[in-house]
C-alpha cells in the first residue's frame, strides 16, 4: 500500500488533483457564504429587514404625549447580522508553507474525500483504491512527523520539554480529527480531540495575540477553538459526555464580542403606530448559527447531569430551563421559507443578494428550533407524541426539506458531486435531532422516516461527517420505539389509546427519573460526529 501511495506521490497530477479537491470541497464546508464576506473585520453586516404580515398589532401600555392610555402598535424587527468567516483555505496553505505536516494532512483529507466520491452508493472504482491509498500514505507521512511531538506531550513532564507547542501542532489535530470524519468516523477522532484538550492546557503552548504581526496565527487558533468546542458540543448531546470547555481559553475580547452578539433596542414612533426592533447578532459561517446558541446547546447537556444528582433542587432547575428558553427565543431571525406567491424578496444583504443569505438564515433557525427540541425533550421531559414535540418536528423537516431536496433540485453550481450549498454539514445536527423525535403513532411517522432517508442520500457525498454511521443510529432509535408500540399493542387497554400509554406522565417533579430522550436517544458509546 505504501508503495502504491508512494507512486501516486510522484504523479503530479494526482496531487494536484488531491488539492484541488480540498479546494473546492472541502474548503466551502469550512468556510461557507465567502462571497458575502465585505472585509476581514466583519465590519459591514448585512442588513435585514423582516416584518410578520400574519402578526395582530399587539397593544402596549405605552406613554405618548403625556397621554397613558393603551395603543395598538405594529413591530417591525431589523436585524443587522454579521456573518464571521470560517478556515479561510488561502490562509491554511499559506501557513502551510512552512509546515509540511499541516500540507500533508490536506492532502490526505483531499485524497480521502476522492475516494468517498468514488464510492459513492456503495459502488467501488479503480480510482477509488487509488484514492484510498494516497489518502493512507499522506496520513503515513505526517504522523511519522507528528508522531514525536504528540508523545512529547503526552508522556514528558512539561518541565523537561525543551521549547513550545504552537498552533501549527493545534490544526494539524483539527485535520487529523476530519481526516477521520471521513474514515468511517473512526473513533480515533475523540483521542484527537482530548489531544487538543491537553495541549491547550499545557504551560508549553503559546497563544498568539491578535493583534500581533502574526495574526495569521491567531485567526487560526480561533478557528481552532470554535471547532473543537462545536464537535464536542454536538456529539455530547448524543452519547452525554463531560465538558471539556474549549472555549475557556478564548480571550477575554473574545469574550466581549460574545456579550455583544446578540442585543435589542427597541424605539417607538408615536405618530406610526410602530414599535422597531433592533437586534444586532453575530453569526459564525460554518457552525450555521450564533456562537450564544453553542453555548445554550452545552448548558443543556451539562443541566441534564443535574436530573439526577442532589446539587441543584427542582426549582432552579426550572428557572435555568425558563432562562434557556427565554434566550432561544431572543435569537429568532424571523426568516421562513420564501412564499414565492410574493413579488417582494424576503432578506436582502448591502449588495443586493438574497437567496444564498436566506437559505443560509434559514438555516441557522432550523438549528435554533432543533435546540429548542432538545431543551424540551432533554430537561424537560417532553416525548414524540407530545404536541409541542410534534409541531417541532414538523417545523423543522419542512425547513429541511425545502433547503435540501427543494433547492439542490433547483441548484446550477456545482461543487465536487453536490452542489453549491456547503452549509449542509451545518445541517447534521438538526436531522439527527428531528429524526430521533417522530412519533411512532403519527399518521406522518413513515412519511417523514423516509423524508430523513431521502437528506441523508443527499447529504452523503456534500458533508464532511459520515451520515451512513449517523443513519444507522437513527434507525436503531426507530426499531427500539416501534418495539414499544408493539409491546403497547399486546397490553390490555383498558379504554386508553396507544397515545395515552407514550405521552410524557405528567409528573409534578422534573429530575429523578429516566426520560424518553435518556431511554431511546441518549447512548455513552457513539462517539459519532453530527457535522
Amino acid at each position: 500500500m505504501i508503495i502504491e501511495g508512494f507512486k501516486m506521490l510522484q504523479d503530479a497530477n494526482s496531487l494536484s488533483h488531491a488539492l484541488n479537491y480540498y479546494i473546492h470541497f472541502i474548503s466551502p464546508i469550512l468556510n461557507p457564504m465567502d462571497q458575502y464576506y465585505y472585509n476581514v473585520d466583519n465590519i459591514q453586516p448585512i442588513e435585514i429587514v423582516t416584518t410578520n404580515p400574519n402578526t395582530e398589532e399587539d397593544e402596549y401600555d405605552i406613554q405618548v404625549n403625556n397621554d397613558n392610555n393603551k395603543y395598538k402598535y405594529k413591530q417591525v424587527t431589523k436585524i443587522s447580522i454579521t456573518i464571521e468567516k470560517g478556515l479561510d483555505l488561502h490562509s491554511l496553505i499559506k501557513y502551510s508553507q512552512n509546515n509540511s505536516i499541516i500540507f500533508l494532512l490536506m492532502l490526505s483529507l483531499g485524497s480521502m474525500y476522492l475516494y468517498k466520491l468514488n464510492t459513492d452508493q456503495g459502488t467501488k472504482t479503480g480510482n477509488a483504491q487509488q484514492w484510498l491509498n494516497n489518502a493512507r500514505y499522506f496520513q503515513y507521512l505526517a504522523l511519522k512527523r507528528i508522531q514525536p511531538i504528540i508523545e512529547q506531550l503526552i508522556n514528558q513532564e512539561e518541565e523537561n520539554i525543551n521549547g513550545k507547542f504552537g498552533v501549527d501542532l493545534l490544526i494539524s489535530l483539527v485535520l487529523l480529527i476530519l481526516y477521520e470524519f471521513s474514515n468511517n468516523c473512526n473513533k480515533n477522532w475523540t483521542i484527537y480531540l482530548k489531544l487538543s484538550k491537553k495541549l491547550l492546557t499545557s504551560t508549553k503552548f503559546e497563544i498568539p495575540q491578535k493583534k500581533s504581526i502574526n495574526s495569521l496565527e491567531y485567526s487560526i487558533l480561533k478557528f481552532c477553538l470554535q471547532f473543537l468546542d462545536y464537535q464536542e458540543s454536538m456529539g455530547r448531546t448524543a452519547c452525554k459526555d463531560v465538558n471539556l470547555f474549549f472555549l475557556d481559553y478564548a480571550q477575554d475580547e473574545e469574550e466581549e464580542e460574545e456579550e455583544k452578539s446578540i442585543e435589542q433596542q427597541k424605539q417607538i414612533d408615536g405618530t406610526s403606530n410602530i414599535i422597531v426592533v433592533y437586534k444586532n447578532v453575530n453569526l459564525i459561517s460554518w457552525m450555521g448559527c450564533d456562537k450564544q446558541l453553542m453555548s445554550i446547546i452545552s448548558d443543556i447537556t451539562d443541566l441534564s447531569f443535574e436530573r439526577f444528582k442532589k446539587s441543584i433542587n427542582e426549582i432552579d432547575y426550572n428557572l435555568l430551563c425558563q432562562d434557556m428558553q427565554k434566550r432561544l427565543n431572543d435569537m429568532k431571525l424571523n426568516i421562513n421559507i420564501p412564499d414565492h406567491q410574493q413579488s417582494t424578496e424576503i432578506v436582502k444583504d448591502n449588495k443586493g443578494n438574497t437567496k444564498e443569505i436566506t437559505n443560509f438564515l434559514l438555516s441557522c433557525e432550523v438549528k435554533r428550533l432543533s435546540t429548542e427540541l432538545y431543551l424540551q425533550c432533554c430537561l424537560l421531559n417532553q416525548t414524540p407524541e407530545d404536541e409541542i414535540v410534534y409541531h417541532l418536528v414538523f417545523d423543522i423537516f419542512t425547513k429541511l426539506e425545502y433547503l435540501i431536496l427543494n433547492q439542490s433540485e433547483n441548484s446550477t453550481t456545482s461543487v465536487g458531486n453536490g452542489n453549491s450549498y456547503s452549509f449542509y454539514s451545518s445541517l447534521i445536527w438538526p436531522i439527527f435531532m428531528a429524526a430521533s423525535e417522530i412519533s411512532t403513532i403519527n399518521e406522518n411517522c413513515e412519511s417523514l422516516r423516509y423524508l430523513t432517508l431521502q437528506i441523508f442520500d443527499k447529504l452523503e457525498s456534500n458533508t464532511l461527517g459520515n451520515t451512513n454511521k449517523i443513519k444507522q443510529i437513527i434507525i436503531n432509535i426507530w426499531k427500539k420505539r416501534d418495539l414499544i408500540i408493539s409491546t403497547i399493542k399486546d397490553k390490555p387497554t383498558n379504554g386508553k389509546t396507544k397515545d395515552d400509554g407514550l405521552k410524557s406522565k405528567r409528573r409534578k417533579r422534573l429530575m429523578g427519573f429516566v426520560n424518553d430522550w435518556e431511554k431511546y436517544v441518549v447512548e455513552e458509546d457513539y462517539a459519532i460526529a453530527l457535522t
